[in-house]
């Protein structure tokens, strides 16, 4: 019966975006995240994707696996898993590949072990409930359609484009290792007031990982949104660091 809402929610949504297509706009105030939207649309599951979604898992891991050499380190790490899908506080160790708890991950297998580890942590206690809803979802709005749209995309089709105040976002703004004067900020501010709505949309999506602020505003990002000096070579371009809503340049 639980999988039942699901599918009706699925239907629901799908039945707001079909009238945001073809009649007036239907928009839903929601806020998915980029890895459930993937599933919507059938790609696949990133490792980068557990930054939006849990950002305290990526610091203490995933990024700590990614930027030291495993054959190193002495990391006793295995293919294998935490598994909570049956409601078990402690949980159960699951294997992650057949045998995976003889396989020592290494510096050569890394990418395969976050691969999968991102696999069974974004959807494999929620996969029964991912595929109601994109059950419910397809049978308004066929999975043949949606191929043209990716995660990012859909989820301005869904959401609509977001109303951005850039004053509030300036108030809220941090600054590392450059002052209000600074050039590099001055041109950033003057560029995004120059933004169109979905140009800004799209900044916030690629700084936050979704379009969509916060129901309090800027004020609710912790920690906040930081504009940061990089040390990168000259000519390289910014970049951003989702777990802290960071955008280096």
């Amino acid at each position: 019966k639980e999988l039942s809402y699901f599918e009706f929610a699925g239907k629901v949504l799908a039945k707001c975006l079909y009238d945001t297509i073809l009649y007036d706009p239907c928009l839903v105030n929601v806020h998915f995240s980029n890895s459930f939207y993937k599933r919507l649309l059938g790609l696949p599951i990133h490792y980068s994707d557990i930054e939006h979604d849990d950002p305290q898992c990526f610091l203490s891991k995933v990024k700590y696996i990614l930027e030291n050499n495993l054959d190193e380190c002495g990391l006793e790490l295995y293919f294998t898993d935490i598994d909570h899908s049956e409601g078990d506080i402690l949980g159960r160790e699951v294997e992650l590949k057949p045998n995976g708890a003889n396989i020592l991950v290494t510096e050569e297998n890394k990418t395969e072990y976050l691969l999968l580890f991102a696999e069974h942590k974004l959807v494999h206690d929620v996969n029964k409930q991912i595929q109601a809803f994109a059950k419910g979802f397809c049978s308004i709005i066929p999975d043949s359609l949606l191929n043209m749209f990716d995660e990012r995309e859909l989820e301005l089709l869904i959401c609509g484009l977001p109303t951005l105040s850039v004053p509030e976002m300036k108030i809220h703004t941090r600054l590392n290792g450059y002052d209000a004067e600074s050039k590099v900020v001055t041109w950033f501010w003057v560029a995004v007031e120059n933004f169109t709505e979905e140009e800004k949309a799209k900044l916030i999506q690629f700084i936050t990982g979704s379009s969509q602020v916060p129901l309090e505003g800027f004020v609710a990002y912790n920690p906040p949104i930081t504009i940061s000096r990089s040390y990168s070579p000259s000519g390289s371009l910014p970049c951003a660091h989702t777990w802290y809503v960071n955008v280096a340049r």
